[in-house]
């Protein structure tokens, strides 16, 4: 359900497995060949054969999976700076290549945060930094100095929790984003009335909060419904 594209290949998550033998497939993320040719974007697996005698060493153009263990279900996948942000719903991680280019023979997993993301609608890339929302408040990703490991921290902690804490659970895991790179102002879509349960009327939004990315401040939009006329 996760695909995106980073390092000159095809990335593949968000499987959702539950085997009663044997991994979870969780927290697997899968690259492929470097993309030389078209039919390359499907193989997630090394040039050479493993069991040859002669030639059966990983190369840096091979694909391969990489393993997050700790991962639960893996909803976005997102290219930022020199790494892809993988975002699940206990927490956030970073593919790179540590500080050098990745490939299937080099490449570094860091855990960026244990907060998670509420569901991939809400994340949202923004030139160099990523913002997403959590159970808890509406999160950025940055870069810090001295490290090439991206930071969390949250946007609304010190300024609209009360309003955040108020929206219902559910319209935290229907909402919806999109950047305006005009105007600099990411706005996302969600639905806060009693009777909504994500299920019937799915995309029928009565809110809309924005980040106005200049001003650095949120404001509040109300959609009400269509009047009848008489």
């Amino acid at each position: 359900s996760a695909i995106s594209f980073y390092a000159g290949r095809v990335w593949y998550a968000g499987i959702s497995s539950t085997p009663s033998a044997g991994p979870s497939l969780n927290g697997s993320v899968w690259f492929s060949q470097s993309l030389t040719a078209l039919e390359k974007a499907g193989k997630c697996h090394q040039e050479a054969d493993p069991t040859s005698e002669n030639i059966s060493d990983l190369i840096d153009t091979d694909g391969g999976v990489i393993e997050i263990p700790e991962a639960g279900s893996i909803l976005k996948l997102v290219p930022l700076r020199d790494s892809l942000v993988v975002f699940a719903d206990n927490g956030v991680w970073q593919i790179s290549g540590g500080g050098l280019a990745f490939s299937g023979t080099n490449f570094q997993v860091d855990k960026i945060t244990t907060v998670g993301a509420t569901n991939a609608g809400s994340v949202i890339a923004v030139e160099a930094v990523a913002v997403y929302w959590t159970t808890s408040g509406i999160y950025i990703l940055e870069a810090q100095t001295a490290t090439h490991i991206l930071g969390a921290r949250s946007l609304t902690e010190e300024s609209i929790q009360t309003l955040y804490n108020a929206i219902p659970s559910v319209a935290r895991l229907h909402v919806t984003g999109s950047y305006d790179e005009a105007a600099k102002r990411i706005a996302w879509l969600y639905n806060d009335t009693t009777d909504y349960d994500g299920v019937s009327y799915r995309y029928k939004y009565n809110k809309e909060l924005v980040f106005d990315g200049v001003l650095k401040a949120f404001y509040l939009h109300e959609i009400s419904d269509l009047a009848t006329l008489t």
